[in-house]
């Protein structure tokens, strides 16, 4: 039974028939190809016509917008040649693991290379000539052989120097009939093909050029042939590879955009990212994907999303991520990435991206306003911006270049690496004047109160006048025992004179220590040995953010510090919080997203973190920091996390 009456249902039987009664042929256990070793290889199946069209239907949209002509002429002279092309050759390979390689490369190499051709035709004179009339009948028809010459330019070196055979042994003859009719002919669904010794990869020989005319159909033949005979010869030498003075311009546009597109394919190759092997490749998908963006518009380089320099590409993340999940090329695929942080791995993992010697792929970008962005640079840039060229980019994007001869981006990237300058306490400690911070007199001035506890609007001067008059003695507590209502003991602590011999980081200690329950009260703190009263925990947040302490910091050093503050500070938003991992003896959980959110190089502080043996680590997977856990015990729904060790946690005094 043949393929398309097979998918068609003809020559099925039901129970209703006569053959219901028969008893049922026992037939032999069919071998799974996945379950045998060596693998069996069980042909090629036959692809329909319109199977073809689909797949290649982006690129069939593009042409009928540059066509722009009539929806009959469209038909007739554009959509015939490739639904003739599509049932020829079906679904052949395009080399064997080289370019255009897999069921359907061939086909996708002549789309590309005919639609290409053609929009490179758009502005070119053929006929500069001839007079007016006359560039006006050919112009036209110069560009439509344009078109088909590139059609069929990919086509003859495959069919040529393959072999195609079926189950049976029976050879398919390039010349003769088209695969499809050869199929159906010979009761066949799939087919086997013999490659040559040497390499062989799509490109033009005479063979492409005797189809040519087989392929095109009667109306575009004619639709030349109204303009001059000589058109059709030039059609069929171009896609034979033969070049003369008549067809000189119009043989080097078609040339010249196939070895781009070859240039183009390379990067798409899955051999690029690590050897050919059993299993999905994501790399070319991802390939796809970018391009895909860049052709519907949503990518503009260097105005939106993508950067280029001489240098390479950039694609601003995570919004490229996000644009990238969103295509139709991933967005309907299975076993990818979902998650911006996935795809980052997947496209490091396949070796995609440059990665510096922290193991980071994050760069900083500034665009052509000036600012600046956390973006990653891709190894290949012909895999995001076709036909790539450094020297069609002359200006710099890398931060670290544009900064300098740009003194605001310099200042911006300076103060986006700096770190404030720690406390000498676990507690930071309150904003202090210009006059304090340089040892100058610290007498109170009346308007001066605690932010988190000012006192009422009406009490803003008897709050200056009671703090003069009743200062509160070093070490000890103001006497409680008058009942008439008192302005908060807080205002009074601060606005109090304190010795000219007292520094701003000796004062800082004793605000930071009050526990809010003393505050409330209107009683002031204790001093005592200057340590915290036990009520208070080491990491109570003061302004609402967390101090790292003092043994921390130490070993993470100030700038890792700064991330861990700020990883902290990510997390405890209700919409992180929830998701934290807090049920293990051994690690918490935390969302890897949350971490990416919150600092611009998760790889470097984690890497810090597992050199100090404060990452939980996996058995099987020692060296892996970031693990796919269930967001709920035994549940399937699965996130990335970082497992922070308890003891961490305890040493860090996270509040978590």
């Amino acid at each position: 039974m043949s393929f398309i009456k097979r998918i068609l249902g003809i020559g099925k039987t039901d129970g209703t028939t006569a053959e219901a009664g028969r008893a049922p042929k026992v037939q032999p256990p069919r071998p799974l190809v996945h379950a045998t070793y060596p693998p069996r290889h069980n042909g090629i199946p036959i692809a329909q016509v319109q199977e073809l069209l689909e797949a290649q239907a982006e690129t069939i949209k593009r042409l009928k917008t540059h066509a722009a002509t009539l929806p009959s002429n469209f038909t007739n002279r554009f959509e015939v040649p490739l639904t003739n092309l599509a049932a020829y050759i079906s679904n052949i390979p395009g080399s064997r693991d080289s370019i255009y390689g897999g069921p359907g490369g061939l086909f996708r190499a002549c789309v590309e290379c005919g639609f290409f051709s053609f929009q490179s035709s758009d502005g070119k004179i053929f006929t500069g000539q001839l007079g007016v009339e006359a560039r006006h009948l050919l112009e036209t028809r110069w560009r439509y052989v344009c078109f088909l010459a590139g059609l069929m330019y990919p086509l003859g070196q495959i069919l040529e120097k393959i072999r195609i055979r079926d189950e049976g042994g029976s050879t398919w003859f390039t010349r003769a009939e088209s695969i499809t009719s050869w199929a159906e002919t010979h009761g066949t669904d799939s087919y086997f093909i013999s490659w040559p010794k040497e390499d062989v990869e799509p490109g033009p020989s005479v063979v492409g050029g005797s189809l040519a005319l087989q392929l095109v159909g009667l109306e575009g033949i004619r639709f030349i042939e109204a303009g001059s005979a000589e058109l059709i010869t030039a059609m069929t030498e171009i896609a034979s590879n033969v070049r003369t003075d008549f067809n000189a311009i119009a043989f080097d546009l078609v040339a010249a955009r196939w070895a781009s597109l070859k240039k183009n394919e390379l990067s798409r190759l899955p051999q690029n990212y690590g050897r050919v092997q059993f299993g999905q490749h994501i790399a070319p998908l991802i390939v796809d994907a970018m391009r895909e963006c860049i052709a519907a518009g949503k990518w503009v380089v260097n105005e939106q999303t993508v950067l280029a320099d001489p240098n390479g590409v950039y694609l601003i993340w995570p919004k490229a991520a996000k644009d990238l999940l969103e295509s139709v090329k991933l967005n309907e695929l299975k076993g990818l990435p979902s998650t911006p942080a996935g795809l980052l791995q997947a496209m490091m993992d396949e070796k995609m991206l440059h990665i510096d010697v922290q193991q980071s792929a994050y760069v900083d970008v500034a665009d052509v306003h000036g600012e600046l962005h956390l973006a990653v640079k891709l190894i290949k840039p012909e895999s995001c911006i076709e036909g790539y060229s450094p020297n069609d980019y002359r200006g710099l994007v890398d931060a670290q270049s544009v900064a300098k001869n740009d003194p605001l981006v310099e200042n911006e990237l300076a103060t986006k690496k700096a770190k404030p300058k720690p406390a000498k306490t676990t507690k930071p400690p309150e904003p202090v004047s210009a006059d304090e911070e340089h040892g100058t007199d610290l007498t109170p001035e009346p308007k001066r109160v605690i932010p988190d506890a000012p006192p009422p609007a009406p009490m803003d001067l008897l709050a200056a006048t009671i703090g003069i008059s009743e200062a509160v003695p070093t070490g000890k507590s103001p006497a409680s025992s008058t009942p008439t209502p008192q302005p908060p003991a807080s205002s009074t602590e601060v606005i109090a004179p304190a010795p000219a011999a007292i520094a701003p980081a000796e004062i800082a200690p004793t605000l930071a220590s009050v526990p809010e329950s003393t505050k409330s009260a209107g009683a002031a703190p204790a001093k005592g040995d200057g340590k915290e009263p036990a009520s208070t925990p080491a990491h109570q947040e003061t302004q609402g953010s967390y101090m790292v302490p003092d043994d921390v910091e130490k070993q993470l050093g100030k700038a890792l510090s700064l991330m861990l503050a700020r990883i902290v500070k990510e997390v405890e938003k209700p919409e992180n919080k929830s998701l934290l991992i807090t049920t293990q003896r051994e690690f918490v959980g935390i969302p890897f997203d949350a971490i990416q959110e919150a600092i611009s190089s998760p790889a470097d502080f984690l890497s810090a973190m597992q050199k100090h043996g404060w990452l939980h680590p996996d058995p099987k997977k020692p060296r892996l920091m970031v693990h796919d856990l269930s967001t709920t015990l035994g549940g399937s729904n699965k996130m990335k996390y970082a497992m922070f060790t308890r003891g961490f946690i305890k040493k860090a005094q996270l509040p978590f």
